[in-house]
């Protein structure tokens, strides 16, 4: 996910800024209107930023044997990565150089991404949790993605209980501290 998310982040960062100049003289000529730009740019740019997603969803289904269907990963990579190119849209527009959008982008990436895992530091989730920070993550393409892919691959899973103990463990998946529940549904209540 996070992978997926710096990469049409970082491609949009960089060349929006380089193609601001152009865009600005054309739009004073009036060529064409921002939200025309726009439109047209996030058109040319889909398919690209599409096939990453596609070429990635189907390596990890082929590698790892997730349960997920082929379409939920695809549909769910390629959401995450036509997000992450809004998100270097909005912060591309703020930005008058490219190198100034990388700076602008790269930390708030990094706060998406810390925000969007899913409770990365063991936070007592019963405490009232920051409100600046649930807001955060409301925009985090990242934390979506994890919810979506997880929940994809978790709910209504069953492990079998008719196994000796040391079968059924071989047969888990590899979950570190939560291989010991005994259905998906548990992983989904735990996270």
């Amino acid at each position: 996910c996070i992978n997926l998310s710096i990469m049409a982040l970082m491609k949009t960062l960089d060349l929006f800024a380089k193609e601001r100049g152009v865009v600005l003289r054309e739009q004073m000529r009036s060529s064409y209107s921002s939200l025309e730009y726009l439109l047209a740019k996030v058109f040319a740019e889909m398919p690209l930023d599409a096939s990453f997603a596609l070429i990635f969803a189907s390596v990890l289904k082929k590698l790892t044997g997730l349960r997920s269907s082929m379409g939920t990963l695809m549909k769910t990579y390629c959401l995450m990565t036509i997000s992450s190119v809004s998100l270097g849209f909005a912060i591309g527009s703020i930005a008058s150089t490219a190198e100034t959008a990388m700076a602008l982008g790269v930390p708030v990436l990094v706060i998406l991404m810390v925000v969007g895992v899913i409770n990365p530091s063991g936070v007592n989730t019963d405490e009232t949790p920051n409100r600046v920070m649930e807001w955060i993550k409301l925009f985090s393409p990242i934390k979506w993605a994890i919810e979506a892919l997880v929940t994809a691959e978790f709910r209504g899973m069953t492990f079998e209980k008719d196994r000796d103990f040391w079968g059924n463990l071989k047969e888990l998946p590899r979950m570190g501290g939560l291989a010991m529940v005994r259905d998906g549904d548990e992983v989904l209540d735990a996270l």
